[in-house]
Parts: C-alpha cells; structure tokens; sequence
C-alpha cells in the first residue's frame, strides 16, 4: 500500500506539472489569441481603408477616362481644323502667287505708262513751244503765222 500511495504521489506530481505546462501553455496561447485579435482588427481597418481607396481610385479612372474620352475627341476636332487651315493656307499661298504676279504685271504696266506718260509730256512740251513760238511768229506776221500753225499742228 505504501508503493501504491507513492506511486499515487509521484502521479499526482506529474499531473501537476503536466497542469502547471497546460497552464502556461493556455496563457501563452491566450496572449497569442490577443496579438492574433489585435492583428485582426488591425487588418480590418486596413481592409475598409484600401476599400475606401478602391473606391476614390474607380471613381478617379472613371474620371479620367471621361477626360481621355473629351481629349480624344477634342483631338479629332484639332485634326481636322488642322487639315482645314492646311487647305486654307495652300489657297492663301496660291492667291498670294496670283497676286504677285498681277502686281509683277501692274508694275510692268505701270513702267510703260509713265515711259509713255514721258513721251506725252515731251510732245506736250515740244508742241507748247512750237505753239508759243508760232504764237509769237503769228504775232509778228500776224494772219500768215496762224495758217502755217494750223498747217504744222
């Protein structure tokens, strides 16, 4: 009996240090319960932020694909006004090579009027002192000077 009370003792003792490691082993889980916990609600707030952000980014690309939509189209405007001032300009250019050439021609003419406009005046010069100086003559000859202008002129 006294061997089955020792070995009743020694089992107890092992019990409670089987309890004692059970005890520690439970706090130790326990405090990782509370990390683990702790990390939980850590991650949930991070969870509804990259939500949030989810959100602000999708409402952003909508966003900008309405801005890529409005360029695009502002661009295919731009294009084709491009094109129309490009047709504009080649008309501009080709009015401009008219016009230069009219004025090339202009000013030709204008070189032979005032060449002729030159000769008109030398005549005109010519014929004033022909008609001073048969004037003069006819003053002096009286009748006779007048019938020779009028036969000369």
């Amino acid at each position: 009996m006294k061997k089955d009370i020792r070995k009743l003792k020694k089992d107890i003792r092992k019990l409670e240090k089987d309890i004692r490691k059970l005890k520690k082993d439970i706090r130790k889980l326990k405090k990782d319960i509370r990390k683990l916990e702790k990390d939980i609600r850590k991650l949930k707030k991070d969870i509804r932020k990259l939500k949030k952000d989810i959100r602000k980014l999708k409402k952003d690309m909508r966003k900008l694909k309405k801005d890529i939509r409005k360029l695009k189209k502002d661009m295919r405007k731009l294009k084709k006004d491009i094109r129309k001032l490009k047709k504009d300009i080649r008309k501009l250019k080709k009015d401009i090579r008219k016009l230069k050439k009219d004025i090339r021609k202009l000013k030709k003419d204008m070189r032979k009027l005032k060449k002729d406009i030159r000769k008109l005046e030398k005549g005109a010069e010519k014929n004033k002192m022909r008609f001073d100086s048969n004037v003069s003559t006819a003053g002096r000859n009286g009748e006779n000077g007048q019938r020779r202008f009028d036969s000369e002129g």
